[in-house]
């Protein structure tokens, strides 16, 4: 079982490693990596959103702070 999740730890590091991020630096005490990497993901999406040009300015704004009020 040890095993399990010393290589799901190894394949979350990679992601992150691959994406720049620091899942473990950045984390609470009591916070999973889980919970880190889903964050970093919402913050992603929510920052794309910014960026889109698909409808007005105030529209992706408020999809960003949907998608920035579903972190945990």
């Amino acid at each position: 079982m040890v095993i399990v999740k010393e290589k799901q730890m190894t394949i979350i590091d990679r992601g992150c490693y691959e994406r720049g991020c620091s899942c473990h630096d950045d984390r609470v005490d009591g916070e999973t990596v889980k919970v880190v990497l889903r964050n970093d993901v919402l913050e992603e999406v929510a920052k794309e959103f910014e960026k889109m040009k698909a409808f007005e300015k105030d529209t992706m704004a408020s999809f960003a702070a949907f998608v920035r009020g579903m972190k945990r």
